[in-house]
């Protein structure tokens, strides 16, 4: 090291701070800041709001070389007697717990506690992020700072690099994912701290270390705010047989603005080439890529790698740079390029071009400023910031309804920030992404619930979020009003939660009131009727496992009908995040020792502009969620990539989530994901001891074990078992879409309707509740379980006055893309 950090002491005794790490996150510059010192020794003045320590578990022994022996011995505080009054016990689940607040004098506001087994499978490096994990519950959404000794270290004897780089890269990792931890203060211990080169000397390869990682992650936050070089206005992606389309295009373009510069030469693609920069330059170098989507364009290997190229672009830029015009009807379009909002120009209409025209070159004028857009992009966890005062959740055939009460809600107060899809989904931009968030960004959502409304998928997952928004804890400033639309309307119980207006007359006076009152609500977790929605979850999977593994008998994956998987093509695509990829390398081993030589692809094996193209054509997805997944810009375009293709794929299940850390509670749309199994929970623990302590492991678990033990000692012996399942679930998923197959056309049955991606919280209640009543039934027996006579939940029937229609048009400026996603 040249030169030292900026370096500021208190006293010989006290605490040296050395270094910061600066990192750039969507919520605002974090820090983790670098002691020398006692921790002890803090001043009140710099009191911090969380104070780790760590211990062997159950074990909080005052040793003279410990933080908890420190704390006793400077300021009387007993770990021991604290642990005896916890506030959270979370160890079962994230090697936890956590105190009720400390007294006043004391620098720390609570204490937590980080345990292991002393003989434990797992090392405290691999579950370090459990940490972070209780910290969110512990901070409640509000920004908080923690100090923290180099946990496990000490007297607990493990690797002081190995902990420190888990601990800085979990804590990265977590402030990007949206955790409100504004400063982590890192201390390493040191009796006296007057002396700088003794200090260095005994750490230098800890100073080392966090220069490393320093460079690194400052570097990667760093090159988000990098500035862009634009060259051209409009670089134009198409297919040379559809050049008088392209003729066309142009020559409105500049009608519109004779001074755009527009880029439309066919570059050459190099066969041999991965990646061609040539083409990635231009691309990056325009305010925006419009893409001429045509069957030609499609059919072309070199026209899909440029809009894949532009679709990398895309995400990586501050601005929507994609403009997807869409010019002539495709049969089947790649998952990832539906999800994309496009400009609908078809029917060879010349009006519908130059409106698409005009529309885009509004779209050129717009960047040139920054845009404000709702929820960022940068990032899948975000703290729950307004943006919206009502969203309008609505099915397409009912705009009528939605006009008016919008035009209504607007004539009352013409201030309102009201989202509806039709102005709200902007060119270019992800439809079901944006949705989802505005959703979780809008203080009121009113739903008008109609006959149509019910048969639609996406506003059910509308519904769904805003319902949970509506009853989770920590909501309070959030509203749901369901609006009946049609007389004599039934509703399922997934909608009856919530009494809906019914009285036309009263519907936009009762949204303002109910706006109005939300707005001077303050947040509180003291409200009657607040749920734990991921204790629910976890209730709701472990009765899942129940039913699927009765009396814990496990699938044994082995068969040798396995390779007609081979025969047929049939392929898998594994998203995950970097730190993860052990989990997917682990599931593709498990597929090729059981015979199952499928196609298997993982994400950070492939280049990123294949990924979006393996996700949108696998058979199978399996996504492994965790808080390193939802900071990866990719992964989250992978995840909605899956969503989507699951809503229309007929039934059959293609997508597999699978939850590997206790995820942030924002957004909350993520936490209603699917998820078919979770690495935590008691299920997997319980009987991995059974199964091991009674050598009674499936035989194909025992094989993969014995073909590839390092795989297995990567994943960890519950991990590997439910690996192991899941590896069954994906193969029998795969062998059923083979059977789906119509023989005589070659095709898959299509006669289905699309199917509701994300859970609906009354369902799953439901669904508990018939289990547990089934289970108690006396006439319940050892064999197969009977069916239980209890009634499901009758659908509410009510009677409304229908709301009136207005006949003028929605009284607001003109949106600059005025396309529809095919979604309602």
């Amino acid at each position: 090291m040249a030169t030292d950090p900026d370096v500021s002491s208190s006293g010989t005794s006290g605490l040296l701070h050395y270094d910061t790490m600066k990192i750039h996150t969507t919520s605002g510059e974090r820090e983790i800041q670098l002691y020398f010192g006692d921790i002890t020794m803090l001043k009140m003045s710099e009191a911090v709001d969380v104070l780790l320590v760590s211990a062997f578990r159950g074990d909080y022994s005052p040793t003279p070389s410990s933080l908890i022996g420190a704390l006793l011995k400077n300021l009387s505080m007993s770990v021991s007697s604290i642990a005896k009054n916890k506030a959270e016990d979370l160890r079962s689940l994230f090697h936890c717990w956590y105190s009720h607040p400390l007294p006043e004098q004391c620098p720390y506001r609570r204490l937590l506690c980080f345990e292991t087994n002393v003989f434990g499978r797992t090392s405290p490096a691999e579950v370090i992020g459990d940490v972070f994990r209780c910290l969110m519950t512990v901070f409640n959404d509000k920004e908080s700072s923690v100090m923290t000794p180099l946990l496990s270290t000490g007297d607990q004897g493990h690797s002081e690099p190995m902990m420190m780089r888990a601990l800085i890269d979990a804590c990265v990792h977590w402030m990007q994912a949206g955790l409100p931890l504004s400063v982590l203060k890192l201390v390493l211990y040191a009796q006296r701290v007057d002396d700088l080169q003794a200090i260095k000397k005994r750490f230098q390869k800890l100073i080392n270390l966090f220069e490393e990682l320093k460079k690194k992650w400052e570097a990667e936050s760093e090159a988000e705010k990098d500035e862009e070089t634009i060259e051209q206005d409009l670089f134009i992606s198409y297919n040379a047989n559809n050049s008088h389309i392209i003729d066309q295009i142009n020559l409105m373009l500049l009608q519109e603005n004779s001074e755009l510069k527009v880029f439309k030469n066919k570059l050459t693609l190099d066969k041999e080439a991965a990646w061609h920069d040539n083409v990635f330059n231009k691309l990056s170098a325009s305010t925006k890529v419009l893409t001429v989507l045509t069957p030609a364009y499609l059919q072309s290997p070199d026209c899909t790698e440029e809009y894949n190229m532009a679709f990398c672009c895309h995400r990586k830029a501050k601005r929507d740079i994609l403009a997807p015009m869409y010019c002539q009807t495709v049969t089947v379009m790649p998952a990832y390029m539906g999800l994309v909002q496009y400009i609908d120009c078809r029917e060879s209409d010349n009006d519908k071009l130059l409106s698409a025209v005009k529309q885009l070159c509004l779209l050129i004028a717009s960047s040139v400023i920054p845009q404000q857009v709702a929820p960022s992009n940068n990032t899948a966890v975000t703290h729950n910031n307004t943006q919206y005062d009502v969203f309008i959740s609505y099915c397409h055939k009912n705009v009528s309804i939605a006009d008016s009460i919008t035009n209504s809600l607007y004539t009352l107060d013409p201030t309102l920030k009201i989202f509806i899809d039709r102005e709200g989904l902007k060119t270019g931009t992800s439809w079901q992404r944006t949705i989802y968030e505005a959703v979780e960004s809008s203080m009121t959502v009113v739903a008008i619930l109609t006959k149509d409304y019910l048969m639609s998928p996406v506003c059910h997952e509308e519904y769904n979020i805003s319902m949970i928004r509506a009853m989770i804890k920590g909501k309070s400033r959030f509203s749901l009003i369901p609006v009946l639309g049609e007389d004599d309307l039934e509703l399922p119980p997934s909608f009856s939660s919530i009494k809906p207006i019914s009285n036309s007359e009263l519907i936009s006076k009762t949204i303002l009131s109910t706006l109005q009152t939300c707005k001077k609500q303050s947040d509180n977790n003291k409200e009657e009727g607040v749920i734990s929605l991921e204790s629910e979850l976890r209730k709701w999977r472990e009765m899942k496992y129940k039913i699927k593994y009765p009396n814990s008998r496990l699938p044994d994956v082995e068969s040798e009908d396995n390779n007609i998987l081979t025969a047929a093509n049939m392929s898998v695509y594994i998203s995950c995040a970097d730190k993860d990829g052990k989990h997917a390398v682990a599931l593709k081993q498990m597929m090729k020792s059981v015979n199952c030589d499928v196609d298997v692809k993982i994400s950070v094996e492939i280049g990123e502009h294949e990924r979006y193209a393996s996700a949108s054509s696998a058979n199978c997805i399996v996504i492994f969620l965790s808080v390193a997944f939802l900071s990866s810009e990719e992964c989250l375009e992978e995840m909605h990539i899956s969503l989507s293709r699951q809503r229309v794929s007929n039934s059959k299940q293609i997508m597999y989530p699978v939850l590997l850390d206790m995820l942030p509670p924002n957004p909350v749309y993520i936490q209603l994901v699917p998820v078919t199994m979770c690495h935590s929970d008691a299920f997997w623990e319980a009987c991995f001891h059974d199964k091991f302590y009674n050598n009674d492991l499936p035989k194909s678990l025992k094989k993969y074990a014995h073909t590839d033990p390092r795989s297995k000692l990567e994943a960890g012996g519950q991990t590997a078992l439910m690996l192991h399942c899941l590896c069954s679930d994906v193969i029998n998923s795969l062998k059923s879409q083979i059977q789906m197959v119509d023989k005589d056309s070659g095709s898959v049955d299509c006669r289905l309707p699309p199917q509701v991606v994300l859970l609906n919280l009354i369902k799953l209640r439901e669904e508990m509740k018939k289990k547990s009543a089934a289970t108690s039934s006396p006439s319940t027996g050892s064999g197969p379980a009977t069916q239980t006579t209890q009634k499901a939940t009758p659908a509410v029937k009510v009677k409304p006055k229908p709301p009136a229609i207005a006949s003028k048009t929605i009284a607001k400026k003109s949106p600059t893309d005025s396309s529809k996603a095919n979604k309602k």
